[in-house]
């Protein structure tokens, strides 16, 4: 994937397990469609064995108040006054990442 990464940005990002992995640098405009979801992110580009993309809290606090159901493995919220359900389809995955 060529994306424009402005590598001036590069900084230390902690992952969810509690390690740290350096930034390869900063990706100040991406579009990321899920389900047909989509929106303007700001990302840090990781260099991770195993995923395609690590969505964190920056990405989360943007949608404002969201809904986890572990189970389902699916998150809702409202975007633009509509209820937005993502929900894993892929049964190997331990979830919403």
């Amino acid at each position: 994937m060529q994306l424009p990464v402005d590598q001036s940005k590069a900084t230390v990002v902690k992952l969810r397990n509690r390690g740290r992995v350096m930034a390869v640098g900063k990706c100040e405009v991406l579009k990321i469609q899920i389900e047909g979801f989509s929106t303007m992110v700001e990302v840090y580009v990781l260099e991770l064995e195993g995923s395609n993309e690590v969505l964190g809290k920056a990405w989360l606090h943007k949608l404002g108040k969201v809904r986890v159901d572990w189970d389902a493995r699916a998150i809702h919220f409202v975007w633009n006054e509509e209820d937005v359900t993502l929900q894993c389809q892929d049964p190997k995955s331990r979830g919403v990442k």
